[in-house]
C-alpha cells in the first residue's frame, strides 16, 4: 500500500540516456504537466462535465499528457475506498470486514450498477489514464466523485505511481484500492471516449495553454535563482 500525501506523486520521465541536469530539468517539467492537469484541468472539466465524468476526464488526461510528449493510454478499472476508521479495523486483520461498524464507510465503483439519469451512459466501472498498462503513472481526474465528507472520505484528482494491476494509495482522507480490469470496454460506446469533440478539444486547449504558462512561470523563477547563485 502507496503513502499517497496531498500533493500529487509525481514521477520522472525516461530519462535514461540523459544526464543529471537533463534529468532535473525532465522532472521539473513533469510535474508542472501533472500539477496543471490535477488542479487547472479538473475543475475546466467541471465546468462541463459532472463530477463523475471518468470517461471523458480521461480522454482530456490523454490528450494534454499526448500534447506534451507523455504516452498514455485509457484503462477500466474498479476502485474501492475505505474511510480511515473501517481501514483500521481492517489492517488489524479482522476477518469478518462485510457490516460496517458504527462509523465505519466505505465505497465502490465498478462493482455494480447504481442510479443514473436519465440519457446518461451506464458504464460499470471506472476510467483513468496510465502510461503503462503494468507499471508507472497513473492519473484519476476524477476520483473526487467517491469522496464522502460526512463520512472522513476525501480525494482530489491524483496522479500516483503504481507496479501491478493491483494497488493502493492510503491517505488522511481514505484508503484507495485499484483493480485494473481491461477487458471492460463497454466505455468505448460513450461519444467522449474516442476520436475529436469540440468540447474535449476546448478543455485540452484551455490546459495546455496552462501549462505552458506555468512552465514559462517555472522557468522565470529558475533563472532568477540561477542568476543569484
Amino acid at each position: 500500500m502507496s503513502k499517497h500525501p496531498t500533493a500529487p506523486i509525481i514521477t520522472q520521465l525516461h530519462t535514461k540516456d540523459m544526464n543529471e541536469k537533463q534529468r532535473q530539468h525532465d522532472a521539473e517539467a513533469n510535474r508542472v504537466i501533472y500539477t496543471g492537469l490535477l488542479t487547472y484541468g479538473r475543475g475546466r472539466i467541471l465546468r462541463n462535465f459532472a463530477r463523475d465524468s471518468c470517461i471523458a476526464s480521461t480522454r482530456v488526461a490523454l490528450l494534454v499528457l499526448h500534447r506534451f510528449g507523455i504516452r498514455a493510454v485509457a484503462m477500466p478499472c474498479k476502485v474501492k475506498v475505505f474511510n480511515p476508521m473501517y481501514w483500521k479495523r481492517i489492517r488489524e486483520g479482522v476477518s469478518d470486514i462485510s457490516k460496517h461498524l458504527p462509523g465505519e464507510w466505505s465505497v465502490g465503483i465498478g462493482y455494480g450498477y447504481g442510479p443514473t439519469q436519465p440519457g446518461r451512459m451506464a458504464f460499470n466501472g471506472h476510467l483513468v489514464a496510465v502510461t503503462d498498462p503494468s507499471r508507472g503513472v497513473m492519473v484519476d481526474l476524477s476520483i473526487d466523485q467517491i469522496s464522502r465528507p460526512n463520512k472522513g472520505i476525501f480525494f482530489q484528482p491524483l496522479a500516483g505511481t503504481f507496479d501491478g494491476p493491483q494497488f493502493g494509495y492510503e491517505t488522511a482522507g481514505g484508503t484507495l484500492q485499484y483493480d485494473f480490469d481491461p477487458t471492460n470496454t463497454a466505455y468505448q460506446e460513450s461519444i467522449y471516449s474516442t476520436g475529436q469533440h469540440s468540447v474535449i478539444n476546448e478543455i485540452v486547449n484551455d490546459t495546455c495553454n496552462d501549462i505552458h504558462e506555468r512552465m514559462r512561470t517555472q522557468a522565470a523563477r529558475n533563472g532568477r535563482n540561477n542568476a543569484i547563485a
